[in-house]
């Protein structure tokens, strides 16, 4: 396993967490079009 400092880990976690954050609110936006997160993104 290589070695990540702390700090790594911590952007690792926030980009995790915001991306969860994103997609969340993005397919609650696009179930009023119908629309899956695959379908919006194509």
């Amino acid at each position: 396993m290589a070695d990540t400092s702390l700090a790594e880990k911590k952007i690792g976690l926030l980009v995790w967490q915001l991306s969860n954050h994103w997609q969340s609110k993005l397919r609650k936006i696009l179930k009023d079009y119908k629309l899956t997160l695959n379908e919006y993104l194509v």
